[in-house]
Parts: structure tokens; sequence; C-alpha cells
């Protein structure tokens, strides 16, 4: 199982997802952590096309190619909004009001969290 944890530093969740930096992600085997690693998301802010209009970025399809093969998405509450009928909420999305990586993955770990808590 791979979680994925929206964060611009390793240590702190992101507020916004669609302009953070990238994702922590946690592999595990059981209940062991297997590895981790950072991935960034590398969403642009715009695409310029030669001799073209400037159009704005699909920037869910940024995020799905940086964490694609994760089963979980650990945000903050705050993008609940954000995330009702998106293309991103087909993963398992946890939300929390947690501000560190180490401790929501901890909660979500003991079962603290609450799972699939996004209307789909």
């Amino acid at each position: 199982m791979k979680i994925a944890i929206a964060s611009d530093d390793w240590v702190t969740i992101s507020s916004h997802l669609r302009s953070n930096k990238g994702f922590v992600i946690f592999e595990f085997e059981g209940s062991k952590i297997k590895s981790q690693e950072y991935r960034s998301s590398n969403i642009p802010v715009r695409k310029v096309e030669l001799n073209g209009p400037v159009r704005q970025v699909d920037k869910n399809k940024w995020i799905l190619k940086a964490i694609g093969d994760c089963d979980v998405l650990i945000l903050k509450r705050s993008e609940e909004r954000q995330m009702n009928g998106n293309s991103i909420s087909s993963f398992n999305i946890v939300l929390t009001d947690e501000t560190f990586v180490e401790n929501v993955l901890d909660l979500y770990l003991s079962d603290f969290l609450i799972k699939n808590d996004i209307e789909q």
C-alpha cells in the first residue's frame, strides 16, 4: 500500500493541493514502512504554445502523474470543497486537520482518521 501526503517540505501538510510543491510517499509492507520518498508535483502555472494562446493547465493531470500509483491521498480538511466531483477523488481520500506529516501518518495507521469522507 502507498500513501501520499501533500507537503511542501516533508514536515507539514500543504494547505492547497493544486499549488503544493509535492508529496511525501510512504510505501508499506504490512504495518511496516518499506520506503519513503518525496515526489515533486511539477505543476506548471500555465501552458504557452508557440504562436498560440496561453492556456490553463489541467493541474489534476500533473497530480495524477505524480501519485497515480498510490492507494491513499491525505489532504487538509480545507480541501474538501475542491475534491467533490473531482477526478482526483478516485483515490481513497482522507481529510485531516493535522499539521504535521508524521502525526497524520500515525493517526491514519491507528485508524483514528476518517477514510473515504468525500462525496463521490
